[in-house]
């Protein structure tokens, strides 16, 4: 996971529409100009403003997914088998 440094980076990657976390179980996204916090089937939304506020202190990391693989091999199989 990659480190954002400050709440500037944060909220850069936030409008760059990427997935931020401070724990690994809750996520942050951007929607609608508001910031969304998706924690253990709860959710709650902050103007950009108050975020940045209430955050500033908080270390934020881009949430990658490890479980998402893309076999290109498989896809190649499928594609040259299907194609019209």
């Amino acid at each position: 996971m990659e480190k954002l440094n400050g709440i500037n980076d944060v909220l850069y990657h936030l409008k760059d529409k990427e997935i931020l976390t401070t724990t690994l179980k809750d996520f942050f996204v951007l929607k609608k100009g508001r910031v969304y916090r998706y924690f253990n089937g709860s959710a709650f939304n902050l103007s950009l403003e108050d975020f940045a506020d209430l955050y500033k202190d908080t270390d934020f990391y881009i949430y990658e997914d490890e479980s998402v693989f893309i076999d290109n091999e498989k896809d190649e199989d499928y594609y040259r088998y299907y194609k019209k």
